[in-house]
């Protein structure tokens, strides 16, 4: 009998000693809590024989059942006591939401340089243009200036950063115009000129100069050595082609016809595209 007496009282008293270091795990770091826990303690067991079924609502209950609260402290994720509210599970969720959000950052810029990467594979691996083919290019382009000024040559004297600036300005008109007609997103400046021209809004012979403009951009910023030709022909179009691409812009206007209920953009100004009715005039 002494033996089994003996085996149980190890028993509980390993159990209490295995509750005794989880009470003050959970109290590391809580100074509050610690003190609080002692007090209670100290008190519940100096009165212990006085605490009886708690039928009074008296000052020895009320620590008691504070004291039983602050044993399964441990237990919730969450608890108010004395104004101070603790909160484990909404930390620790914080943690996930900052971690998942670095991830999705990650992914993000993981996805934009793979679309960088892409588009430059297309338009790196596609021929540039033949000499004829950029002389025949340069008649298309009506107004064009054939005699290059000498202070335009001295203010691009570097190629590549010539060349990085003419890219720069012809995506700049591009997204200019894709926001009017409803894509603010960034876009490759391939995938705008093709929103463009399905709408219309350019004619084939532009929207080829400037699919050739942009391959030889591309070659000179990424260091290739470009040929003076090649220069000479970017030199020459870019003042008519950035004119056009800002003739384009102008043009677009978001209107609401009377006439026929349309509502969008229009690229003839104020002209309705359905009905064909000037929308600036009220002709009711």
């Amino acid at each position: 009998m002494n033996n089994k007496n003996g085996e149980w009282y190890k028993k509980t008293t390993g159990y209490i000693w295995k509750f005794i270091r989880y009470i003050w795990k959970c109290m590391n770091g809580r100074k509050w809590y610690s003190l609080l826990l002692l007090l209670s303690s100290l008190y519940v067991w100096k009165y212990r024989f006085e605490i009886n079924q708690l039928k009074e609502l008296n000052a020895k209950n009320i620590i008691f059942i504070l004291w039983i609260f602050l044993l399964a402290f441990p237990l919730f994720s969450e608890m108010e006591i004395l104004g101070i509210k603790v909160k484990k599970e909404v930390e620790k969720a914080t943690e996930e939401v900052k971690e998942s959000l670095k991830n999705i950052q990650t992914q993000i810029i993981q996805l934009q340089m793979n679309n960088s990467v892409s588009n430059k594979i297309s338009i790196e691996n596609t021929p540039l243009p033949s000499e004829k083919t950029l002389e025949d290019m340069q008649k298309n382009i009506s107004g064009s200036e054939k005699e290059v000024s000498e202070l335009e040559i001295k203010k691009n004297r570097d190629k590549n950063i010539f060349l990085f600036e003419t890219r720069q300005e012809i995506e700049m008109a591009l997204r200019e115009i894709c926001e009017k007609i409803g894509h603010p997103e960034i876009l490759a400046s391939m995938k705008m000129l093709r929103l463009i021209s399905e709408k219309e809004l350019i004619d084939n012979d532009t929207e080829k100069l400037i699919m050739e403009v942009q391959k030889i951009t591309s070659r000179g910023i990424h260091g290739e050595i470009v040929s003076d030709e090649y220069i000479t022909f970017v030199k020459t179009v870019r003042p008519k082609l950035l004119q056009q691409l800002k003739e384009i812009s102008k043009k677009i206007e978001y209107i609401k016809c009377l006439n026929c209920g349309y509502s969008g953009y229009s690229k003839d100004g104020k002209i309705c595209p359905k009905c064909g009715k000037d929308c600036s005039v009220d002709f009711w």
